[in-house]
């Protein structure tokens, strides 16, 4: 059962079976503002935009937030506020996956995108506005992707026995590969216009 205590033009103030309140807020706009009194004492906010929508904002336990913002689309994004003062921001996608973006100490960002076969995605930006991505396969190996300077990619593969293959792009379009061999040596495989050439 819910109990008015208190009512004006502006505010509501309603009593819940449990003892908390709940206040309603009318804003200059026509849109509301309502605030939850949770058992915790904690307190959620749920403000009404212009276009309908509405942003839900939870206070936790160690007074940080977390803002839920409902999208066009009916998806949302969800805003934890850290320690640090940083902020993780969790997107929810229209195939039921998620993104999430780690925002870092630097100003740079983390992105992880969850794929449908259960694996992620992570890329980092780096401090010249290059990114880092990794992929995470199937084997439980991972694949990184260095963006260079230069538009050109790296590629380092980890494989089965904990070695690790890279490959270069070149500004001609071909490739340089590099094998690192069970006794610390390396092979590099030069992808050239007239086949491949191996150098150890």
């Amino acid at each position: 059962m819910v109990k008015e205590l208190w009512y004006s033009s502006r505010m509501m103030v309603f009593e819940q079976s449990d003892g908390k309140r709940v206040m309603v807020f009318e804003q200059s706009d026509g849109k509301r503002v309502m605030v939850f009194e949770q058992r915790d004492g904690k307190r959620v906010m749920v403000f009404e935009q212009s276009d309908g929508k509405i942003v839900m904002v939870f206070e936790q336990s160690d007074g940080k937030r977390v803002m839920a913002f409902e999208q066009s689309d009916g998806k949302r994004v969800m805003v934890f506020e850290q320690r640090d003062g940083k902020r993780v921001m969790v997107f929810e996608q229209s195939d039921g996956k998620r993104v999430m973006v780690f925002e870092q100490s630097d100003g740079k960002r983390v992105m992880v995108f969850e794929q449908s076969d259960g694996k992620i995605i992570m890329v980092f930006e780096q401090s010249d506005g290059k990114r880092v991505m990794v992929f995470e396969q199937s084997d439980g190996k991972r694949v990184m992707v260095l963006e260079q300077s230069d538009g050109k990619r790296v590629m380092i593969f980890e494989q089965s026995d904990g070695k690790r293959v890279m490959v270069f792009e070149q500004s001609d379009g071909k490739r340089v590969m590099i094998f690192e061999q069970r006794d610390g040596k390396r092979v590099m495989v030069f992808e050239q216009s007239h086949g491949i050439r191996a150098e150890s």
